[in-house]
């Protein structure tokens, strides 16, 4: 269960009954994880420029345009992070290269999925 409070009505509470410890409790409404907010997931997508498996990390550039070029974006990862390449399962070592294209699917600020392609001919 994630409990969910809201301060404002709190505050306006607390002043009517003279009583913050009644007020806080009364504000404080049960919530089920499914309508908990989600850990926000982001995507990088882009070649592989650099990769450091001492650093536990790679760098990424992202697709450009001439109006705004690519920028590159440092991806860590964790011994949790899996891999695949070309769409099979891969590890770290593996998978990394440069020149490949990745897909990197991240969360606080870490990788948790990484797909990796290899340039077909």
């Amino acid at each position: 269960m994630v409990l969910k409070t809201t301060f404002a009505g709190a505050a306006s509470l607390a002043l009517l009954a003279g009583s913050v410890p009644i007020a806080v409790a009364a504000m404080i409404q049960p919530e089920t994880a499914a309508q908990a907010s989600p850990m926000e997931e982001t995507v990088v997508r882009g070649e592989i420029v650099s990769v450091s498996t001492i650093n536990n990390q790679f760098v990424i550039r992202t697709a450009g345009t001439p109006e705004a070029p690519g920028e590159q974006v440092a991806v860590r990862v964790t011994d949790d992070t899996s891999y695949t390449l070309d769409g099979d399962d891969s590890t770290m070592e593996e998978a990394l290269e440069e020149g490949r294209r990745a897909t990197a699917t991240m969360s606080e600020g870490v990788a948790i999925r990484v797909a990796v392609e290899t340039e077909e001919d």
